[in-house]
């Protein structure tokens, strides 16, 4: 009859299956899972809840797009601003100090500036204006007439090199290179003397004199992070590291302050661009605390599309003219170099945001 089974076979077909599940346990036994096989079991639970089997072309291709995707984001994506921190988790350092201040800058005189010039250190000694500009295959070191932006002589760096940050001692030009471990020295007529091995990356470079209560002279050296390493300026060896940090007004919070870039030792305080921001922070070099920021926001690449929106053009050179106490600031491709007062710190305003 149609739907009725032989039990006869029924009971051949529960007796074939106890045996093959006998044979499946004594091959278990005699031959266990290689740590490979479990892995790749393992590893297809894990993924099961995304649809991919790990062990398969499908879990390798989930990789390699999730690879992608995070490299055009990180290419693409802009700074991000220091992260809130995690109310439900680990507190980020309170302090009582006071968070820095805000100054407003006067533009004291406006000049022409190469706007080829992928600027990465700038210097004034004696009157006299040197620049180092980056770029593979484009980084020089020249002097340049303030006025006009015309250059008065230059030397080019190796191909192979990428020009950064720009400093003077004892009369000798320090030019840092990025990712060359190397600090190349020049007379002032831009003949190169040598080259010093430097260990990580180089972004900005300044001089610190000593003085009567600290006796010590010093190179002061920036790598994209926050922290400033204190160097020996005629082996380069490194003497001590600070971070730097800022004291969040709103919450009362420490954040370390990265991509320092550019720098400028100034009266007893450092001057140090930060890749990316029309702020230039002013540093007690000794505790590493930010005491103020100088809002540049004025200038008028800090404002046109075609700069404020790159990546690479950014607001990068400082240079202080003893002369007359000014501020030399330009940036990377900017067509214009701007003098700027000094600022007076008692009237710059308490930093609300």
């Amino acid at each position: 009859m149609p739907g009725r089974r032989d039990s006869s076979k029924r009971g051949r077909s529960s007796k074939h299956a106890r045996n093959v599940n006998e044979d499946r346990s004594e091959a278990r036994r005699t031959n266990p899972p290689s740590q490979m096989t479990r892995r790749k079991k393992k590893s297809r639970q894990r993924c099961g809840c995304l649809g991919f089997d790990m062990s398969s072309g499908n879990g390798s291709m989930l990789i390699v797009m999730v690879a992608v995707l995070l490299g055009v984001y990180l290419a693409l994506a802009p700074i991000p601003p220091p992260p809130e921190p995690d109310e439900g988790g680990k507190e980020v350092f309170e302090f009582a100090e006071e968070s820095p201040t805000l100054c407003q800058m006067e533009v004291l005189a406006t000049y022409p500036h190469d706007p080829e010039a992928f600027t990465q250190g700038l210097l004034v000694h004696n009157g006299r204006l040197f620049e180092s500009t980056g770029l593979y295959g484009k980084s020089v070191i020249k002097e340049v007439e303030i006025e006009t932006g015309e250059t008065i002589e230059s030397t080019s760096l190796d191909d192979a090199m990428f020009g950064e940050g720009l400093t003077i001692f004892e009369d000798t030009l320090y030019q840092l290179t990025w990712r060359n471990n190397a600090v190349l020295r020049y007379s002032l007529d831009l003949k190169q003397k040598d080259s010093h091995h430097l260990e990580g990356e180089g972004w900005g470079l300044t001089t610190v004199i000593g003085t009567e209560a600290e006796e010590e002279d010093f190179l002061l050296l920036t790598n994209g992070t926050s922290i400033i390493t204190f160097l020996d300026p005629k082996t380069l060896a490194a003497k001590r590291h600070v971070e730097v940090y800022f004291i969040d007004p709103r919450k009362g919070k420490r954040w370390p302050v990265s991509y320092l870039n550019e720098l400028e030792f100034v009266d007893g305080r450092l001057y140090a661009n930060m890749w990316g921001s029309d702020k230039v922070v002013v540093i007690d070099i000794w505790s590493g605390r930010v005491t103020y920021m100088l809002d540049l926001s004025i200038l008028a690449e800090t404002k046109e599309t075609k700069y404020s929106a790159s990546r690479e053009n950014v607001l990068n050179g400082i240079a202080f003219d003893s002369n007359d106490g000014s501020l030399y600031l330009t940036g990377k491709r900017w067509p214009h170099l701007y003098k700027v007062k000094l600022p007076t710190f008692d009237t710059c305003a308490p930093l609300t945001r």
